[in-house]
């Protein structure tokens, strides 16, 4: 049943993987959406982290960047192998707007895999290969073999180029089925070859009959895409070399080329700048509304006044950065590393910002109406003064913030600490505080109407001049 089961949504998710829209291969291209003869150095920014190849092994020796492919030994082809994995940035935007759907991981039909492809000595694409992951979990890999029927739906591979591999001593079907199958097409240009394995493993079984447990690791369920080009590739085009700009050049131009860092009061609407190293730039009152800053390195940088509208900041580090006045609204800034950053009097509102580190910050005055901070890290941070209307704070720590007349109507706060907090004159109307830890809070002043204290921690607190109006008091009691 389960083999059944298992068989249907893998056939399912082939089908939606073949019939994918061009508009969506091109919005995340793919390993088999490069032409062979590309140079390995012009892969789009989707393509990441690049690494020596191991054949379908862990990655070797890493890369600085895929230019230095030369690093790698070649094989007995003279080929050379580049491992690498694609961007996490999809992943990371499903994170922030909370739909784990979104998912960019290295995976095919939801199976962890290793790319890696096969370079000339000329730093052309000469070939490729694709595994299925054999450090996957194994009741993940025991589908594994079925990544064989999406490489044969992408490249043509029918049954006739296909043949069973006699079976090794000992090895045994898995609930009836072995298989055991190479497949060779030459067309097109490329000789196609797909390897498939999915059985026992000579005197295993998934449940052990003795002790009547699952037994991991005693199978083989794997699949392996290798294609090369048939023939050689033409002779390379000239590569005009990156000249240094004359004096008086464009600002922009030399951003954007890596030839400076600064860029002051430019214009880089919609910039891609993923995982750029930009420590200590000149930004201030450039304009980079909805830009791509995934992973980017703005630490110590100047961005006072900027626009970051819509802009992409997952995983981006802000550490010591200045961002005074500028507009982050609406910007993703999931777990984002901004301790000690300045973002005083920013507007943050509908960022959304969970497990972003922003310990020792300096909020104050910012807008964050309906900010998403879940799971936030806030530890002697200051938001003195800042709104946080209808914010989503979740399990968000706080110790020894100061929240000194800050204004959180309607926000959700559920299991938040603040312990040592500062929440004087703070006004927290209608706030859901369940479970909160306020111990040793300064509550003086702070006007807590309607809000829901159910299981807070109210112990050891200041509460000179405190309003807790129609509140709903850690005892389940509503205060009068």
């Amino acid at each position: 049943m389960w083999r059944a089961r298992r068989l249907a949504w893998g056939a399912l998710a082939i089908a939606l993987a073949v019939a994918a829209p061009a508009a969506a291969q091109q919005r995340l291209p793919r390993i088999w959406d490069i032409p062979f003869g590309t140079p390995i150095a012009d892969l789009p920014g989707e393509f990441v982290d690049p690494s020596c190849g191991t054949n379908g092994g862990p990655a070797g020796q890493p890369l600085a960047s895929f230019a230095d492919f030369a690093r790698c030994a070649p094989e007995a082809s003279g080929l050379r192998e580049v491992w690498f994995i694609y961007d996490d940035i999809r992943e990371y935007i499903g994170l922030a707007l909370r739909m784990p759907a979104i998912r960019s991981a290295t995976t095919l039909l939801d199976q962890p895999v290793i790319l890696s492809y096969l370079v000339d000595g000329d730093g052309r694409i000469a070939g490729l290969r694709v595994f299925t992951d054999p450090r996957a979990d194994p009741d993940l890999r025991l589908a594994a073999h079925e990544v064989s029927l999406a490489f044969k739906a992408r490249y043509d591979v029918g049954l006739e180029h296909c043949a069973d591999q006699p079976a090794g001593a000992g090895e045994t079907p898995i609930d009836g089925v072995y298989i055991k199958e190479l497949c060779r097409l030459e067309a097109a240009g490329r000789r196609i070859t797909i390897e498939s394995r999915f059985f026992y493993k000579p005197g295993h079984q998934v449940v052990d009959p003795r002790t009547l447990r699952a037994t991991d690791n005693e199978f083989e369920s794997w699949a392996r895409l290798e294609v090369l080009r048939a023939g050689p590739l033409p002779p390379p085009a000239a590569r005009v070399p990156l000249a240094a700009l004359p004096p008086g050049g464009d600002r922009r131009d030399a951003f954007l080329s890596g030839l400076s860092k600064d860029c002051p009061g430019c214009d880089l609407v919609g910039a891609d700048l993923r995982r750029h190293d930009l420590a200590e730039a000149n930004l201030a009152g450039a304009n980079l509304e909805g830009a791509v800053l995934h992973r980017v390195n703005l630490r110590r940088a100047n961005l006072e006044g900027a626009t970051l509208r819509n802009a992409n900041l997952n995983r981006a580090n802000l550490g010591f950065a200045n961002l005074k006045g500028a507009d982050l609204s609406g910007a993703l800034l999931y777990q984002a590393e901004a301790s000690r950053a300045d973002f005083s009097g920013t507007d943050l509102h509908n960022a959304r910002m969970g497990r972003v580190n922003l310990a020792l910050a300096n909020l104050a005055n910012a807008n964050l109406d309906q900010v998403d901070l879940g799971e936030a890290r806030l530890n002697d941070a200051s938001l003195a003064g800042a709104t946080l209307n209808g914010a989503f704070l979740p399990q968000a720590v706080m110790f020894r913030a100061n929240l000194r007349g800050m204004v959180a109507e309607r926000a959700v706060m559920v299991d938040v600490a603040l312990r040592g907090a500062n929440l004087s004159q703070a006004r927290l109307r209608g706030s859901d505080l369940y479970g909160a830890d306020l111990s040793g809070a300064d509550l003086a002043a702070a006007d807590f109407s309607g809000a829901r204290l159910l299981g807070a921690k109210l112990a050891d607190t200041s509460q000179m001049g405190t309003i807790f109006t129609g509140a709903t008091m850690p005892d389940n009691t509503v205060h009068r």
